[in-house]
């Protein structure tokens, strides 16, 4: 699916004419009144988010507890010709009809997560990934966008989130664009709409200038939305001990992760929304969780599900008003019916899905909240504001 041309020349011009026209601002209408207990969902190979093999993973999705799934289907900006285009063979834009209908039927909430990569499988993330011609990306990606909010619209999507990891090109400097997009956004989807950022973990006691200079547009979504994979450990193989203290004390500035998170959200007055989070399971995941090991490296199922414990035990004593849920990293279109032994052996081993690990386990048991385990407080009275 290549994005529509015929709006190219005219879309930088109609940013600018929505930012102008001080459309009215979101109401954060449902702000802190969800919890969410999700699951990411990715498309690896095209048209299988409408092929009824997909039954095994919903149906996997929906025995965890979760009650909400986010739907990722990567495209991919190439610098060297300046397009955004879907990734071949990858990209299943056209699937996610029958897909979210599929979802529904299970009863879980959905979310659609616009992602668009590199074609090294990076972000736009660091300086030297900010594209030649700004404005033109922003009129590709704003056409982009369209087509999803068109879609949430039509399909009654819960959440969508605009967007992934693009710090090269989420600051003041490129404000106006993105007020221009969001408010485009919200003429076309009446949902709640985020965005996905890596928040600076060498920061400290975190200011408003911190937040707008890393994102500047938080003001005109309804959640802040995080990328969440923090060092918890240096060893490859940490004791449950190591890991517990990377959250509380963190490696770069040794104050508590979630602490500073929770400040975020204090200073924005918007609710905090995990839109990646999770572990390889493989040997080293405590040191770099968010980076896939690409089929190499020692599989270790039991260190992914003692970091998921840990997590979910640290977050529990953190959560409140300011924590509106999160999704975890990942499931996918591969399923044991497709490919047997995917499961257990190569790329599958060592990489981010919990189906057919242990980790599945631990995470059924807070999301369910079997033998008392809650992420959130259980009464009202109990609630930690940030």
């Amino acid at each position: 699916m290549m994005i529509p041309t015929s709006l190219h020349r005219s879309w930088g011009c109609l940013l600018c004419v929505i930012a102008a026209l001080g459309w009215p601002l979101p109401t954060g209408k449902a702000q802190g009144t969800d919890r969410i207990k999700g699951i990411a969902y990715q498309s690896y190979v095209e048209g299988t988010y409408a092929d009824r093999s997909q039954d095994d993973i919903l149906d996997f999705v929906s025995s965890t507890g979760a009650d909400w799934i986010s739907f990722n289907t990567p495209f991919i900006y190439d610098s060297e010709t300046g397009l955004i285009a879907a990734r071949r063979g990858t990209t299943d834009f056209d699937g996610l009809p029958t897909a979210l209908v599929r979802a529904k039927a299970r009863h879980l909430k959905t979310a659609l997560y616009v992602f668009v990569q590199t074609p090294t499988f990076g972000s736009l993330y660091a300086d030297t990934t900010r594209p030649r011609d700004t404005d033109d990306f922003f009129r590709q990606f704003g056409n982009l966008l369209s087509g999803y909010a068109d879609l949430a619209q039509r399909e009654n999507v819960d959440l969508l989130i605009l967007g992934n990891e693009m710090n090269a090109i989420s600051g003041p400097a490129f404000r106006e664009q993105w007020v221009g997009i969001i408010r485009m956004v919200r003429s076309r989807y009446a949902g709640m709409i985020t965005y996905n950022a890596i928040p600076p973990y060498h920061l400290s006691n975190p200011t408003l200038s911190d937040v707008s200079s890393a994102v500047s547009f938080w003001d005109e979504l309804d959640y802040l939305g995080f990328s969440v994979w923090p060092r918890l450990s240096n060893r490859e193989i940490p004791t449950r001990e190591e890991a517990e203290r990377g959250w509380t004390t963190n490696v770069w500035t040794g104050s508590n992760y979630l602490q500073n998170l929770k400040a975020w959200s204090r200073l924005t007055g918007k609710p905090v929304v995990f839109v990646e989070i999770g572990y390889p399971s493989v040997n080293g995941a405590a040191i770099n969780p968010g980076h896939s090991p690409a089929g190499k490296g020692v599989p270790n199922p039991e260190l992914q599900a003692m970091l998921y414990d840990v997590m979910f035990s640290q977050l529990s004593k953190e959560t409140g008003s300011w924590f509106a849920g999160m999704f975890l990293w990942s499931v996918d279109t591969w399923n044991q019916r497709l490919t047997p032994g995917y499961y257990t052996g190569g790329y599958r081993a060592v990489d981010f899905s919990f189906a057919e690990k242990q980790a599945r386990d631990v995470v059924r048991q807070w999301f369910s909240g079997v033998h008392g385990r809650s992420i959130w407080p259980t009464s009202a009275a109990s609630q930690r504001k940030p």
